[in-house]
């Protein structure tokens, strides 16, 4: 059955809702259920012809390995409640008598057990005895299984430990003692499980507030450079088109890479909360044989996921282009400040040289004069006042002025860099919640 990327994406978004023991492409209850190296598990009939993980698009394997653990966590919640083998109720608390290997609840334990025959059988609660699923008897010898090894994370029985050679001994504990140690590295495997499943959804709230914080950015660059295009003339219209063109361009390389670092995120939380009821049950339910007997796996799929980590952004959710000098090296032929200082002297020889020609001295100068103020009068009337500063750049000052300029300029483009990098840092540390490098922090001090 296929799955629709959509449709799948939107399943893993709501991962908090779904039942763990359900496979992502069919919607049921596991059945035959194969593990893939990416710790995503399928219905095997669900994933036998295809090539990648649909998750995270992880290659599959030509040979699908069964998955045994989740075998069992299905087996597990298919339990019926036991009755009371006497009475066939059930009255809280339960007991389990191992001896007699029935359960009973509490009025007939003491109806049926205050006997002096009874007294060495063995009765422990029933909600703390897991129902044995897996073999209970040495293979090798027959013998029941009553030591573990820590060496070879294997069971064994008394037989196993007399043939086993004198150094070797040392490494076999007693189940008790085994399913004792073994919870209390599962509690901590455990307990780093859910501190990275946090880390796991604060860095995917870190995404998608960058992905909003993109969208909110390319929305104001996009108005501010469409609010700047309407103050140009028509000759903005390619400049325009090619600022915004490079502008969806970045959007979407950065967003295309906080979506898949969120996909990424988000292919973790199903295997997460797996081994998160993984652990559970087996803690709670499953009985100390197939404790040790599977705790292992489990134990090794959670060291593998917490050994998983995710880049950090590569980018911020700021799009920082300098269209402004854009349209200033644009403008520059209409209204630039070096071309009217260039070209400036060379319109008033002109000029002057085309009026003498047609008119007399005398007539040009009551005509046309220019004042030490820098305002220009033609037959009476005054130009703009945008043009007296060009007139005025026109002499010695104007060539003192084309000096430093450049620097002046160079100067401006740096402080607005260094202070928008000093606001992207007290967002990084107030709003993202990322880590900020020391020396970073020392460079934008120095400057």
């Amino acid at each position: 059955m296929a799955c629709p990327t959509s449709l799948l994406m939107f399943k893993l978004e709501n991962a908090e809702t779904r039942n763990p023991l359900e496979c992502l492409i069919c919607d049921k209850e596991f059945e035959n259920p194969v593990r893939l190296p990416c710790h995503h598990s399928y219905c095997l009939d669900c994933i036998r012809n295809k090539n990648e993980c649909p998750v995270c698009g992880c290659l599959v394997d030509d040979e699908l390995t069964p998955d045994r653990l989740l075998t069992f966590l299905i087996d597990t919640s298919h339990e019926t409640a036991d009755v009371c083998a006497n009475c066939d109720k059930i009255s809280m608390p339960m007991h389990f008598c191992e001896t007699c290997q029935q359960p009973l609840c509490n009025q007939c334990r003491l109806n049926t057990h205050q006997a002096k025959m009874f007294a060495a059988h063995r009765i422990a609660l029933l909600e703390e005895r897991g129902k044995v699923k897996g073999r209970i008897l040495c293979p090798l010898h027959g013998e029941p299984y009553i030591l573990y090894s820590i060496d070879t994370r294997s069971l064994a029985c008394i037989v196993c430990f007399n043939n086993a050679a004198l150094d070797s001994r040392h490494h076999l504990i007693h189940i008790d003692t085994a399913h004792k140690m073994g919870c209390e590295k599962l509690e901590k495997a455990v307990a780093k499980l859910r501190t990275f499943q946090d880390d796991i959804r604060e860095q995917l709230q870190l995404r998608k507030r960058l992905a909003i914080e993109l969208c909110e950015s390319h929305r104001a660059s996009c108005e501010s450079i469409r609010q700047t295009y309407q103050e140009m003339f028509d000759a903005m219209l390619f400049v325009r088109d090619r600022l915004l063109k490079k502008l969806d361009e970045e959007k979407e390389k950065r967003e295309r890479h906080f979506h898949e670092q969120m996909r990424y995120l988000i292919a973790l939380q199903p295997s997460i909360r797996l081994y998160l009821l993984s652990s559970s049950i087996f803690c709670s339910s499953a009985s100390k044989l197939d404790f040790l007997q599977s705790s292992n796996d489990l134990l090794k799929r959670i060291q593998g996921l917490l050994s998983m980590e995710c880049e950090k952004p590569q980018f911020t959710g700021e799009i920082e282009m300098n269209f402004r000098e854009e349209f200033s090296h644009a403008l520059e032929p209409y209204l630039g400040l070096s071309s009217v200082l260039m070209n400036l002297p060379h319109r008033c020889i002109s000029e002057s040289s085309s009026e003498n020609t047609d008119k007399s001295v005398g007539q040009h100068r009551r005509s046309s004069y220019v004042r030490r103020s820098g305002s220009v009068y033609t037959n009476g009337s005054s130009l703009p006042t945008k043009y007296h500063l060009l007139i005025d750049l026109a002499g010695a000052f104007g060539e003192h002025f084309s000096k430093v300029e450049a620097p002046l300029r160079q100067y401006d483009h740096e402080m607005t860099n260094l202070g928008r990098r000093v606001q992207e840092v007290q967002r990084d540390l107030t709003l993202r919640k990322c880590m900020v490098r020391k020396e970073e922090l020392d460079a934008l001090v120095k400057k």
